[in-house]
């Protein structure tokens, strides 16, 4: 449910594409440096971005990486999609008490609102909000959304609920 890394540094990356110029051809050495993103890693990422139609890139000595959306059209989920898939989060947000009990050990009606809380949080945020935040592992928002969610998942865990 959690953002892998390669997730997080896509955020990362889109993030400080939005916040420096939106317009502007970033090339993938500068976001590597300027968010401690290795720089291999970053540009198979941000082909991915591409591949997923948030990102357009360019060729050449002055190519690089440029939103194809305005920051306030580029949601996390779209992202996170990109990136990670969205599909464990929504069969989890999605599960029905009908479902086996083998499924429903682990998943609360608990874990489930969990779930879709952290699915409405990544599907109604986007980079425009975040680029106001200080610059963090993600940002103050991201993290401090999956810390209270991980605080509750472990609760409901505990609880047996």
């Amino acid at each position: 449910m959690f953002l892998s890394k390669r997730c997080q540094y896509a955020i990362r990356a889109m993030r400080f594409m939005a916040s420096s110029d939106p317009n502007a051809v970033h090339q993938v050495r500068d976001i590597a440096s300027a968010e401690g993103i290795p720089q291999p890693f970053l540009g198979s990422i941000l082909h991915q971005l591409v591949k997923a139609r948030l990102l357009r890139s360019f060729r050449g000595p002055v190519g690089g990486f440029q939103l194809i959306k305005s920051p306030e059209q580029i949601f996390i989920a779209e992202i996170v999609e990109a990136i990670d898939g969205l599909e464990e989060l929504e069969a989890c947000a999605l599960l029905k008490e009908a479902q086996p009990q083998e499924v429903l050990c682990s998943l609360s009606a608990r874990w489930r609102e969990i779930c879709r809380q952290v699915l409405d949080f990544y599907r109604t945020t986007n980079l425009a909000e975040l680029v106001g935040e200080e610059r963090g592992n993600l940002s103050p928002l991201i993290g401090g959304t999956c810390k209270a969610l991980l605080h509750q998942a472990k609760e409901a865990h505990k609880d047996g609920t």
